[in-house]
């Protein structure tokens, strides 16, 4: 088993040969009208990702999950959906065993009428997931096996 910084040089290779580098600064509002999220999660996944948490923070995109049993965190730009930073980090658990991953969670979502995802977050087998419904920002209950949007409400 290699160690947790091989590893983690592994993903950032990964992630790399995924969506590139970049360095710069990004505009604090997330990208109006995109789905920008379910894109960079959809190509994290791609490189064996498993994605419990994301976020738009500080003007980039924030992941958190695990490859191979090692939790990283990392940031993307929001403009490039370029790799910024990369590092170990201690996360929330894994999904559950059966669950779908984040970006079907997320197209799910879409497909429910949202827009402009801005978060998703894994807790005890739901995901809780921020996004606007015309110009209200909701909050949606998921279920993280079936799918199923089981609450939504106000945020």
């Amino acid at each position: 088993m290699m160690s947790g910084m091989k590893q983690l040089s592994g993903l950032a290779l990964l992630a790399v040969s995924a969506i590139g580098v970049s360095v710069g600064s990004a505009s604090q509002k997330p990208p109006v009208g995109t789905r920008g999220l379910t894109e960079i999660v959809t190509r994290f996944e791609a490189v064996g990702c498993q994605i419990v948490e994301a976020s738009f923070d500080k003007g980039r995109w924030e992941l958190e999950g695990y490859r191979n049993d090692l939790a990283f965190e990392l940031a993307v730009d929001r403009d490039t959906e370029r790799l910024v930073s990369i590092r170990q980090d201690d996360v929330d658990p894994p999904p559950p065993a059966g669950a779908k991953p984040l970006s079907q969670i997320l197209n799910e979502v879409t497909r429910s009428g949202c827009t402009q995802i801005v978060g998703a977050e894994l807790k005890r087998g739901q995901w809780k997931v921020e996004a606007y419904r015309e110009l209200s920002r909701r909050e949606l209950q998921v279920d993280a096996i079936s799918g199923a949007i089981l609450t939504e409400q106000a945020d």
